[in-house]
């Protein structure tokens, strides 16, 4: 029974620098489960899967206006907002011209990995072995998107096969703007390359290793990191 929701995937089959591939049944990313968008079958679909959390990256007007979320049973619910006021400061954004979006996204990219309590909640739940877990903003491609990212990098990923996963979101919004609703997509709905290298490289920027950075940020040392990766990765 499949899950009738866009943009709606599992981290399963990931391939690592090593070879290993991110285990099925641990985490899944999407947009926000909201009630009355789902189907009866979805509903079920997602009930079966047995999600231990869900974290909603969305802002608070956003989960406002999306209405009533669909929370399975036995399943911790937790809106936590992504973005934070501070992330959005940004004194080279004084000007609202034709770019302005444009240039927001990729300073909102390039401070999201940073002291960020709802990736923070995430990575917290997977060393606790805290799974299936499913993480979502609103479209599931931007704040969802480097959070999968982190995960990747936390477990070793490549980062062209980061930036894979990550593009995934456009064909997937592409495909259904063209063949569903027959309307030319707009570049809201799009992702972009140069935003999610930005984000890795504003890691790269302030740590000298990605292992500096789960340490700092997550307080996950190399042991902790070989035991997540040993869980979560399948065996050669």
């Amino acid at each position: 029974m499949s899950i009738d929701l866009i943009n709606f995937r599992s981290l399963a089959g990931i391939r690592m620098h090593d070879g290993r591939k991110i285990v099925s049944h641990a985490f899944y990313r999407g947009p926000a489960f909201i009630y009355n968008r789902l189907s009866f079958e979805s509903k079920e679909a997602i009930r079966d899967i047995g999600f231990k959390h869900i974290i909603d990256f969305r802002g608070d007007d956003e989960v406002i206006r999306g209405g009533q979320v669909y929370i399975p049973d036995g399943c911790l619910y937790e809106h936590i907002p992504a973005i934070s006021k501070a992330m959005e400061k940004n004194d080279d954004l004084n000007t609202f011209d034709n770019d302005f979006e444009g240039d927001y996204m990729a300073h909102i990219y390039r401070k999201l990995p940073f002291d960020n309590q709802a990736y923070r909640k995430v990575i917290g739940y997977i060393k606790d072995t805290e799974v299936p877990i499913y993480f979502h903003c609103s479209a599931g491609k931007d704040r969802t998107g480097v959070c999968a990212a982190i995960i990747e990098l936390l477990l070793g990923a490549d980062e062209d096969e980061i930036i894979e996963d990550y593009m995934k979101s456009s064909l997937i919004y592409k495909e259904y703007y063209s063949k569903v609703l027959k309307l030319p997509i707009s570049d809201a709905w799009l992702c972009k390359v140069d935003w999610i290298k930005g984000s890795l490289n504003a890691i790269t920027k302030l740590y000298a290793t990605y292992e500096d950075y789960f340490l700092a940020e997550y307080g996950l040392d190399h042991d902790d990191i070989q035991r997540i990766r040993d869980r979560y990765l399948d065996q050669f």
